[in-house]
């Protein structure tokens, strides 16, 4: 049976990285993401109005449709009590598990522990999963104090210390980029190797 991870973690806290670091260590590690058939759902609607494909237009374009993704997922979480996205990912998980049962599933965005059978007990009972939380941090240049990524609204806040408590595993990495300014992949692979070994213990 293929492991499956769920990555949480507030926006900017590095799941991208993440999943790409993984996928270095790892052979077939296979994306998922509740979001998508959020967007799937919502796309025919931001093609007829707007003439917009929520996947490949811009990002300033996305940023202005974010606040109608984030109501309708939130009406199909209080009307299904946090089940509507899960269940939808669940069906296509358990397929892509049937025909590749050796490779890895990463589900991308664990967002919310509010109903009792939420993301988060949907990932580690029915999924039999394993929870990893992210938060990223950065240096203050003067006394080198730690600063983490903050929530970017009241919605991560309320959630993501819940997220903190479930996960089975937390990495809390540094900012390092290079001269150019993209990540420093090499830097930071130290901390998904270590999860690798507890992946597999």
């Amino acid at each position: 049976m293929s492991k499956v991870i769920g990555v949480a973690g507030v926006a900017g806290a590095g799941k991208d990285t993440f999943l790409d670091l993984l996928s270095r260590n790892l052979p077939n590690v296979k994306r998922f993401a509740l979001a998508d058939n959020l967007k799937r759902e919502l796309n025919p609607f931001f093609k007829e109005m707007y003439g917009v494909d929520i996947f490949t237009c811009p990002r300033e374009t996305k940023d202005l449709l974010r606040p109608i993704l984030v109501a309708h997922g939130k009406m199909r979480r209080i009307s299904s009590e946090g089940k509507h996205w899960t269940n939808m990912l669940t069906k296509e998980i358990e397929e892509y598990r049937a025909a590749n049962p050796d490779h890895i599933i990463v589900v991308t965005d664990i967002r919310y522990d509010f109903f009792p059978k939420d993301e988060v007990h949907w990932l580690k009972n029915e999924m039999k999963g394993t929870l990893v939380h992210l938060r990223r941090w950065y240096q203050e240049e003067d006394n080198h104090r730690k600063i983490f990524v903050e929530p970017p609204n009241e919605d991560e806040r309320l959630n993501d210390p819940k997220l903190i408590k479930a996960a089975n595993y937390r990495i809390e990495w540094p900012t390092v980029k290079k001269d150019d300014g993209t990540i420093d992949y090499n830097s930071l692979n130290l901390y998904v190797e270590e999860f690798t070994k507890f992946l597999f213990r």
